[in-house]
Order: C-alpha cells, then structure tokens, then sequence
C-alpha cells in the first residue's frame, strides 16, 4: 500500500507500547515478531487508513487469492461453511517505501540451436555486448534497467538495450520482457517462459554466483523494478512478467491461521 505516515505513527505506538505476542529469530537470520491489535477502535483505524491510502497491489499469493475468491464463492450455495468465514484470508501489508525488491534472474539449460560464438554473434547484431573482467561474479550485476548481466560458459558479459529497441509502453519496456523479446525467444527458443523445461528462475538474494554454478548453459542476471514500476504497471490493469520480482521482507508462513470451520 502507499506509505501513510498516520499509519505509521499507530503502528510505532503500538509497538513501543507492548511486547510482542510472538518473537523469534527465523533460519535465515530475519527476527520476526507479532503484535495483535484487539482494541476495536485501534482495528477501524488501521483499516479506515488502509482504505484512504488507495488501492492495494498484490506482490505475492496472486494464484492463492484467486483460489481464495472461487472457494467463497462457492460458499453462498450451501458449500457447508458460513459465507463471512470464506470471506476473508491472511494476508500482509507492507508500505511501499518499507519493501526491497530484487531482481530475479534466468538460467538456460542449453543453447539450443547455438554454441557460444554463434550466440554471441547473433546478439551482438542487435545489442551492446561487452565482455566483462570480473574478478567474482556480484561485480557483473546490471547496476540500472536496460542492461542485463550474462553469463556464458565461463566468462561474463554486460548486454545493453539500444534506445531505439526500448519502446514507451512501460510493460514492455520491463527487462524481463526486453529479454524475453530480444534474446530468449528468438536467439535460444523459449516461447512459453512460463512453462518451459529448459528455462530456470533464480532468485535474487540467491546471488550471480547461482547463475555460475547452477548448471546452466548460460545465464542472465536481471536489474529489478522498482516499487513504483510495479504499482504503475498494476494502475494500468496489467500484471508483472512471470517471475519478475523478488520481494523482501519475508514473514514466515502459518504465522497466523484463519480457521474456516
């Protein structure tokens, strides 16, 4: 949701005011903590602050609240539960200026039709190319968007999007679609990015080193979206790219159950 300082100040005097109802350092290092908020004015206000602050957009669980929707749909026709049960679901909000995206990164089993050079050579009739020195491979993430990391037998380069490539429509603009458009599809052979065998998603905080030792023929570390890319992209009515962004922080889940019967 869009940052809403009021929000903030309840919540900052909530938890400053009481200990939190669970505490707990999980493995992989984030402390996780959780207050409830019974108080019933304090629960309107949270959620009449919700509401003003706009629209909500969903950055995980999209295929979870589909199903959530169909099954209390179901519910209204004697489905066996009472329908306010199935009306509502966990879920967590998070602020815009308090999430990190990362960005997520494609591995290539093979090079289908290719070797390296042949490769090589048919991006470099479209796209900069530039072999990189590296001395580990975090030196070769793309440092802004239009420029993606690659990682081809053992050497690293840097590809750039030309300008008269990156169209003004802001989707198609994405990296991710860049790289679908321009080097995937038509260079390696992957048409159904999200179904095809050969094609591997690794996440960011995973690290390039992933991209050098996870098997693959080659790899391509992408810069991730902003915040604001993404909120933009959902006021237009559209979706993110399959497997575009990477999210933190993370809350554990089964932290919180609803129990539906």
């Amino acid at each position: 949701y869009r940052a809403d300082s009021r929000l903030d100040e309840l919540l900052d005097e909530l938890v400053t005011t009481s200990g939190p109802h669970l505490d707990f350092t999980s493995h992989d290092g984030t402390r996780q903590q959780i207050w409830p908020v019974t108080d019933s004015d304090a629960v309107a206000t949270m959620a009449a602050r919700l509401s003003a602050s706009g629209p909500l957009y969903v950055t995980d669980g999209h295929h979870r609240l589909a199903a959530a929707a169909r099954f209390s749909a179901t519910q209204g026709a004697g489905g066996g539960l009472q329908p306010q049960a199935a009306d509502y679901i966990p879920a967590v909000f998070i602020a815009d200026d308090q999430i990190d995206l990362y960005g997520y990164h494609r591995g290539v089993m093979d090079l289908g039709d290719h070797d390296a050079a042949s490769l090589l050579a048919a991006l470099r009739e479209d796209l900069v190319v530039e072999e990189l020195a590296v001395n580990w491979p975090d030196e070769a993430r793309p440092r802004q968007a239009g420029v993606v990391g690659m990682r081809l037998g053992d050497r690293w380069y840097r590809l750039a999007f030309p300008k008269q490539l990156v169209p003004s429509d802001p989707y198609e603009a994405l990296d991710a679609v860049m790289l679908q458009r321009h080097v995937l599809e038509p260079h390696l052979g992957i048409t159904e990015p999200r179904t095809d065998p050969r094609l591997r998603y690794v996440p960011g905080p995973a690290g390039l080193g992933a991209l050098a030792t996870g098997g693959f023929a080659v790899g391509f570390a992408l810069y991730p979206p902003s915040v604001a890319d993404v909120m933009h992209i959902a006021d237009l009515g559209r979706s993110m790219p399959p497997k575009s962004t990477w999210f933190e922080p993370k809350v554990k889940a089964g932290l919180v159950v609803r129990r539906l019967s």
